[in-house]
């Protein structure tokens, strides 16, 4: 499939509206259920595909292309963000939003907003209360016009036409985040593979455990959840429950439409895992159920319960142990044997709390690059990655350094990644030899030849990890 065959593909479908919301890895994981729905032979209602959304066009293009590799699914999503975003430029903050209208955005903030999640650098106190700039104009943009706003439609700055300098203007006061606590929560979220079909599990599972940064957005019906909060995710049902996989939450929660495909809204939240095993491998739940952690929620079917900090802080022993004779089958640790075993432990739970930090590093890079890709300038978060010049693995102590990062819209990241292009010290982008390359990837190599990358704002990339990334990664 080329870009051509696919957009060709899109425009000869027949549908009465277009219901697509801007993409994100939310919808790239409804895209991706809808194509294994439509190459498996599965029937989708008129009525249903009436109504265009991500999860019918993934199943629309099922249907013809049949089963594909998840790479070739990828392309073909990222093709279609595309021309989605070209399509649907951003609308820009509308005239004749007042103080008023800030003040209701506030009151209703929990019941309107959908799109917004949580800010990075700054809050406006409306009424005494934090909330985040963009946020609140999405909302008051709403109440004003009755057209809902999402992220890309417009930039939180302070420059003219954004959306702090809006609020500073009408009187609001716009302040630095306060601090994080040094003492995070703990949540355990839930999943039941009955009730949702996690059709890309088995690539996360490979790709965090080669280092990379796995972000996804998962239900979470606590309101609580902050930046760097501890999550714990449990597989429920018959089939093999245990504790699976373990991550960050970067975020407070938001609202985004629910994962069956249906017009409800879930309450959700944005993570990063960093460790995450097959369904042969969880924790058991029987263990879970036993001294330290028999006092956990481990029968609760709702995602977000709070976990109390004794046992959360137990669990994340016990799963990192858990985590590690894993993958290390061979070099079992063993909590109550020597010293040397008692150092591996301790090693491991402070790679763990390094990996956590890893949403701490996507904020400075993404905030190095003023939150868009430096290639193409999308700005949609969830399609944005904070890139390793040197892989993750590496290096220890180049992991967190924003000099050490681009930010890049996710087609353009996998290309870095996997060495098909590179950086020259003037970010200038590098591809590699087109020998043996379908003709598909040659063209799109050559339409990055070349480009220019925007510069960081406040720390350059380290040359020396550039020069590391064109000799040991470029092909």
């Amino acid at each position: 499939m080329n870009p051509e065959e696919i957009l060709s593909a899109l425009n000869s479908f027949n549908y009465e509206q277009d219901g697509r919301q801007p993409p994100d890895r939310f919808r790239r994981t409804q895209f991706l259920s809808g194509w294994r729905n439509g190459a498996e032979g599965q029937t989708y209602t008129a009525g249903t595909l009436d109504h265009l959304t991500w999860n019918n066009v993934g199943y629309r293009f099922g249907s013809k292309f049949g089963e594909q590799t998840t790479d070739a699914i990828d392309f073909a999503y990222a093709v279609l963000a595309e021309d989605y975003l070209s399509a649907n430029p951003p609308k820009g903050i509308p005239n004749g939003i007042t103080a008023e209208h800030v003040h209701v955005a506030a009151r209703q903030y929990e019941s309107l907003n959908r799109t917004f999640s949580d800010s990075t650098r700054y809050d406006v106190i409306v009424d005494g209360k934090a909330y985040a700039p963009k946020g609140i104009v999405g909302v008051a943009a709403e109440l004003l016009t009755g057209n809902k706003y999402y992220p890309r439609d417009f930039s939180s700055g302070s420059g003219g036409g954004q959306a702090m300098h809006l609020l500073k203007r009408l009187g609001f006061d716009v302040v630095p985040k306060a601090m994080e606590p040094d003492t995070k929560a703990a949540w355990l979220l839930t999943w039941n593979p009955a009730n949702w079909d996690w059709v890309d599990f088995a690539d996360i599972v490979g790709s965090v455990r080669s280092g990379r940064t796995v972000q996804m957005t998962w239900s979470c019906r606590n309101s609580g959840v902050t930046a760097g909060d501890r999550v714990f995710l449990l597989r429920q049902g018959r089939d093999r429950p245990g504790l699976i996989a373990s991550g960050t939450a970067t975020g407070r929660p938001f609202y985004t439409p629910h994962r069956d495909g249906s017009e409800r809204d879930m309450r959700a939240i944005s993570l990063l895992w960093d460790a995450v095993v097959d369904p042969d491998d969880v924790l058991p739940r029987e263990r879970l159920l036993r001294e330290p952690l028999d006092d956990g929620p481990w029968n609760s079917q709702q995602s977000g319960i709070a976990i109390t900090p004794s046992v959360a802080d137990a669990l994340s022993e016990v799963w990192a142990e858990h985590y590690y004779n894993t993958t290390h089958g061979s070099q079992p640790m063993l909590l109550d044997r020597d010293d040397a075993n008692d150092k591996v432990l301790q090693d491991y739970l402070a790679e763990v709390k390094v990996r956590r930090h890893q949403s701490k590093f996507r904020r400075r890079v993404l905030a190095n690059f003023g939150h868009a890709c430096c290639v193409t300038g999308v700005t949609e978060s969830d399609l944005l990655v904070a890139s390793h010049v040197v892989p993750w693995v590496e290096r220890r102590e180049s992991r967190l350094d924003p000099a050490n990062g681009f930010c890049l819209f996710v087609t353009v990241d996998r290309l870095f990644d996997q060495g098909y292009i590179s950086f020259g010290d003037d970010l200038r982008i590098i591809t590699c030899r087109n020998d043996g390359l379908s003709a598909q990837l040659r063209h799109q190599l050559e339409q990055l030849e070349g480009r220019q990358a925007t510069q960081p704002i406040e720390h350059p990339i380290n040359l020396e990890y550039l020069s590391y990334h064109r000799t040991e990664i470029l092909r």
